[in-house]
């Protein structure tokens, strides 16, 4: 499987590279997805983590 980064597209080689990506790996939308799921549960728990210190 080729790596996807999470980092946002900056130009349009970095776009056409990660499309053609997607394309020749059908898994690859799947683990791009798991890594902005993740990125958002670790960014809800820095919250209730910090919530919890201060009660």
């Amino acid at each position: 499987m080729r790596f996807i980064s999470h980092l946002p597209m900056s130009s349009s080689k970095a776009r056409a590279s990660k499309s053609a990506a997607l394309k020749d790996d059908k898994r690859a939308i799947f683990a791009a997805a798991a890594a902005h799921a993740q990125r958002a549960v670790d960014y809800l728990l820095r919250f209730s983590a910090s919530e919890a210190a201060a009660a």
